[in-house]
């Protein structure tokens, strides 16, 4: 849809929600205005993927459950423990692959290719 706008003011704006212009004085209820920062609520989960709590060594899938044991009458211990994000990763032994040479040499005899 083309729409020549003329004048001081343009009068139509592109919605956000729908693509479509609309007249600025006349803007549906149920569509964000292009200057709003926030068309929607918003708001952060409590859910998270499985993770393993260094604390107790337990999985938990909820932020606030495992935020819990991190004070003194949440775990075992009794001991307070601070939550960081910038844990080094676990670092997994890599399997030995096995010599694959030989079966380069052998495949590529048969296609007549030197190696």
């Amino acid at each position: 849809m083309k729409i020549k706008v003329s004048g001081a003011a343009p009068r139509f704006r592109i919605c956000p929600d729908c693509g479509d212009a609309h007249d600025v004085h006349d803007w549906p209820d149920n569509h964000a205005r292009p200057d709003e920062r926030l068309s929607r609520p918003h708001y952060i989960s409590d859910d998270q993927p499985f993770i393993k709590n260094m604390v107790d060594g337990k999985m938990y899938d909820s932020k606030a459950k495992m935020r819990k044991t991190y004070h003194p009458s949440g775990n075992e211990k009794g001991e307070r423990y601070i939550e960081m994000g910038n844990e080094e990763p676990i670092h997994f032994k890599r399997p030995k692959v096995p010599d694959l040479k030989p079966y380069v040499e052998r495949a590529a005899s048969k296609l007549g290719i030197p190696v």
